[in-house]
């Protein structure tokens, strides 16, 4: 009883205010996604999701020892955050669809859903965390009804996780066709393959410290992790943010990012050493050089590169 008491109940109060962050996202992004199968999964998923915390606070009652002051103020606390949740969301909903039928379909940027989509992401892998690691200490306590519970939860936000990165790769798609004069993606790479890429990318919301593509990214401070962030390429960044917004969410490493975000002068730039840059500069428009030039200020400033590419557009 005491593994189960010391550490059980922790690890259920963790997936339930995990679940909790993923309806208050969900419910700030359903008032700016257009009606369709995304806005569905979300409004879906808010009502399931309040079920499961309610049983996840129905397990926690069973196993905590008798408190009754602390139990009661708790309680109150709870129920009246799960309340007002709960009586808002039908309202809210209703509200969305009437709305639409007096102004139409509201015009949202892509680039703006596309964000929403990636924090839709991260913050659903965050719960899918809280559940494991919640399944492995019910095993470990031999507590079946809550590795019972941790299993059924894990099973929703996964499958949730696959409908969101579908989302995400048709969000990508659009702001990628958008970049290119607003053409849909064709079959033979393209907007298509930015869109794969960024379905891929996104996942690393759940990659482990050790995977960063910054060592030691956990014990470094802020910092010391942004001063590192610009020698990173643009596939880094982006699993860095997503790392970062299931996790600390701390904004100056956002804001960071952020600042550093652009497209590269040609695909697999970021990949490329400066060697290979300057000969490739050698016959590159100049039109070109001056993007690289600017791209290579504002990120790993190889003076190799940028002395190459001030060469090409003075002649």
């Amino acid at each position: 009883m005491a593994v189960t008491t010391n550490a059980l109940i922790p690890a259920l109060e963790d997936a339930r205010q995990a679940h909790a962050a993923v309806i208050d996202r969900f419910r700030s992004d359903v008032n700016v996604t257009p009606a369709g199968p995304h806005r569905s999964v979300l409004e879906e998923h808010m009502s399931t999701t309040q079920e499961h915390i309610a049983r996840i606070d129905d397990r926690i009652r069973v196993l905590r020892p008798s408190r009754p002051l602390q139990d009661t103020i708790q309680s109150v606390g709870l129920l009246a955050r799960d309340a007002v949740r709960l009586a808002r969301l039908p309202w809210e909903i209703g509200a969305l669809m009437a709305a639409e039928t007096v102004r139409g379909r509201q015009s949202v940027g892509e680039r703006r859903l596309l964000r929403n989509a990636k924090d839709e992401y991260a913050i659903t892998a965050r719960a899918v965390a809280a559940c494991r690691a919640g399944q492995s200490i019910a095993e470990e306590a031999q507590d079946q009804a809550a590795a019972d519970l941790f299993e059924a939860l894990l099973g929703q936000d996964e499958e949730l996780l696959r409908r969101l990165q579908d989302s995400l790769a048709e969000h990508a798609a659009a702001v990628a066709a958008e970049a290119d004069g607003g053409r849909r993606p064709s079959a033979e790479g393209g907007p298509d393959d930015a869109a794969a890429r960024t379905a891929e990318e996104v996942q690393g919301t759940v990659t482990r410290p050790e995977g960063l593509p910054v060592s030691g990214y956990e014990q470094l401070s802020v910092s010391d992790i942004t001063g590192q962030l610009r020698m990173l390429s643009q596939v880094d960044l982006t699993v860095i943010e997503g790392y970062e917004r299931a996790h600390a969410d701390r904004p100056e490493i956002l804001n960071t990012i952020e600042r550093l975000r652009g497209s590269e002068p040609w695909p697999v730039y970021d990949d490329m050493t400066a060697d290979q840059i300057k000969a490739r500069l050698h016959s590159a428009d100049p039109a070109v050089a001056g993007e690289v030039l600017e791209y290579e200020r504002g990120h790993r400033r190889r003076s190799a590169v940028i002395t190459a590419a001030e060469a090409r557009i003075a002649l």
